[in-house]
């Protein structure tokens, strides 16, 4: 199971720093639940928004809708800025977050 930190910290058990905005992954729901009530993670990462992100260019647009909820849009923008970063990608999202519905990839 993959997190998101929202409060810096260092885990007690591995000594290793986790900074905002980094992910912590733990096969452990147990200690999970209990550094998101300690406020130091957020929800589940969803999977499939990691798989949607390591595609082509062209089939990350494909997959990625208007039907594509608010929250989802927010997470890929933001794993796709601290990740490969590419700007056609960062466009699109950003045009579906706005309620812009980019026709213009279709013929």
């Amino acid at each position: 199971m993959r997190y998101e930190v929202e409060s810096a910290f260092i885990d007690k058990n591995t000594k290793e720093e986790y900074p905002v905005g980094s992910h912590y992954e733990t096969d452990s729901k147990d200690r999970a639940e209990l550094l998101q009530k300690k406020g130091f993670l957020g929800s589940e990462i969803d999977s499939t928004v990691e798989t949607i992100l390591d595609k082509k260019v062209s089939d990350i647009i494909k997959a990625i809708s208007s039907e594509t909820s608010k929250e989802e849009l927010e997470s890929l923008l933001k794993q796709e800025v601290e990740g490969k970063d590419r700007v056609t990608v960062k466009e699109h999202i950003e045009k579906l977050l706005k309620g812009e519905d980019d026709e213009s990839s279709e013929a």
